[in-house]
């Protein structure tokens, strides 16, 4: 992530709940969010906001980033499914809930 992006997403959770952030408490979340998708980061941000009435923790950010990204990127490795008959199509489907159902690495 870009840190303009961070300074932005930062300000904004600022201004939403009126907390006064310490350059030590920007540099914990620098430290903790610096490798996430800019796009992906300014969604998760703005979707905290829209649905909770306190300042997020890091981990309250790290998960919902990982809910909004990972469905996608497992989403994208999975087969598509070429069946003709029953039982192809059951071995395929088993296959792919087999895949949903493994994390993501």
């Amino acid at each position: 992530m870009h840190n303009t992006t961070f300074q932005k997403g930062m300000a904004y959770l600022s201004a939403a709940y009126g907390t006064e952030l310490s350059r030590e408490r920007l540099a914990v979340y620098w430290d903790q969010l610096a490798h996430m998708d800019d796009d992906a980061f300014l969604a998760t941000v703005k979707a905290h906001v829209a649905a909770r009435t306190r300042f997020p923790v890091v981990a309250e950010l790290r998960e919902a980033y990982r809910q909004r990204c990972q469905p996608q990127a497992c989403v994208h490795r999975l087969p598509r499914p070429r069946c003709v008959d029953e039982d192809n199509a059951r071995r395929v489907l088993q296959n792919l809930k087999t895949q949903v159902r493994r994390p993501c690495p």
